[in-house]
């Protein structure tokens, strides 16, 4: 697609096109954001490796999370069950707060004058 595309053009496609394959409402915009990172990534780097290894890393967060972290937060790393549990208020707001600086720090980079491409 960078081929016959801009790269900003490719990458939402690319992201359309991951959601329409991994449709869930649940995970929409988990897969909208990884799919535009690691397109991202995939223009920087020009490996498709850098691309699996940060694609299996994401995925063994949760794992991760569960069997390794010392705190527990109720809904984020306890162990998987039938129950729903919902996780605390304050953790959704960080996460929005994270989320939310994450983007500014990423569209300052992206529309600065001097960014260099990744090596």
């Amino acid at each position: 697609m960078l081929n016959k595309y801009r790269p900003e053009i490719a990458i939402l496609s690319i992201a359309f096109f991951q959601i329409l394959i991994n449709f869930s409402l649940y995970n929409l915009l988990t897969t909208l954001t990884i799919s535009i990172l690691l397109s991202w990534l995939y223009i920087q780097t020009k490996s498709i490796l850098d691309c699996i290894l940060a694609s299996l890393f994401f995925n063994l967060l949760p794992y991760l999370s569960i069997y390794f972290s010392p705190f527990k937060i109720q809904g984020f790393n306890t162990k998987f069950s039938a129950t729903v549990e919902f996780q605390p208020l304050w953790f959704n707001l960080l996460g929005i707060i994270l989320l939310t600086g994450g983007s500014w720090l990423f569209f300052k980079y992206i529309t600065s004058k001097n960014n260099k491409p990744l090596k």
